[in-house]
């Protein structure tokens, strides 16, 4: 399911969703130079033809373009630039409070519901990643009612892919418990050893950035890891996970440690310090995931759910 850009397009790639990026100027098109070009574009532009967050953006090699961004209009050879994006769209959450919240529903031939055999926290990090919602928060479990009836699919992810359709589909069979994943949306963990560590990314007006370690402190640290449900702060140091390929925020966050989210603590923009490529990155681990008592008793409602079912 694509929707096609009047004013974009991706050509000479494997599909829509991937190719060297020409725009239409004067009602015609033209290819755009690498220099003009950057990541945050990329996600733009992915979104704009209906598909997935970018996977690569490179140099299209042998192709005159056109320097979009300045006065005139040079030309020059071997600058083009070539995304490729994940994919289109055949994932969605639904009946959430967010299109990062909900029911979990795949499109093979039809909408299906995913049925919770064998579903965990790996799962749902895979969905939120190829939903580009941010880290898995939490993954619940509903019994289906008569109106929810029908064939659902069961499927089993290692927890590394970038989209769903990479994991195994392990049969389909009577839709009787259904998932849902509720993800962070607004931050995310990456490249860390499991779900609670990672280098420190922020969505800034629907673009990913990477925070720096001088605008962030361990009262910071615990509001994020409060937000993805992954206990109090073990370790923040910098640079530990990598730089990343997003740019760096323009933000210093000020939480005072109550905050739920990071994005409602205050913040200002940042004074008199350099956070270059280079720079240190923010790394961060939570001491990992721990469970109130009312989702535990959710748990032994839901089990006792099952169980009552097969008697």
């Amino acid at each position: 399911m694509c929707v096609f850009s009047a004013s974009a397009r991706l050509v000479d790639g494997a599909g829509v969703c991937s190719g060297r990026l020409e725009v239409k100027l004067n009602q015609s098109w033209t290819t755009v130079c690498e220099a003009d070009f950057d990541w945050q574009g990329a996600e733009v532009i992915c979104r704009e033809l209906g598909c997935g967050p970018p996977l690569t953006l490179q140099k299209a090699h042998l192709h005159t373009c056109s320097t979009l961004a300045r006065k005139e209009q040079n030309s020059s050879l071997g600058n083009a630039v070539e995304i490729t994006c994940s994919g289109p769209d055949d994932l969605r959450l639904v009946a959430g409070a967010s299109r990062c919240s909900g029911t979990v529903t795949i499109y093979s031939g039809q909408w299906r519901r995913v049925n919770a055999d064998r579903w965990s926290m790996r799962e749902a990090a895979v969905v939120c990643r190829q939903l580009d919602c941010g880290s898995a928060v939490a993954s619940t479990v509903t019994v289906s009612s008569r109106d929810e009836a029908g064939w659902g699919l069961h499927i089993a992810c290692v927890g590394s892919e970038s989209r769903v359709r990479e994991c195994t589909v392990l049969y389909s069979g009577q839709v009787q418990f259904l998932v849902g994943v509720i993800c962070s949306d607004s931050v995310r963990l990456v490249d860390g050893a499991g779900l609670c560590s990672g280098r420190l990314e922020v969505k800034s007006r629907q673009s990913w950035t990477t925070v720096c370690e001088a605008d962030f402190d361990r009262q910071d640290a615990e509001v994020v890891c409060r937000e993805l449900s992954c206990g109090p702060p073990l370790t923040l140091q910098g640079a530990l996970f990598g730089e990343g390929q997003h740019p760096f925020g323009t933000k210093e966050f000020q939480c005072n440690g109550s905050e739920k989210s990071l994005l409602t603590c205050s913040a200002s923009a940042r004074r008199g310090r350099s956070c270059a490529p280079g720079r240190r990155a923010v790394g961060l681990t939570c001491s990992g995931r721990h469970y109130t008592t009312s989702q535990i008793k959710e748990a032994c409602d839901i089990l006792y759910s099952v169980w009552t079912v097969f008697l």
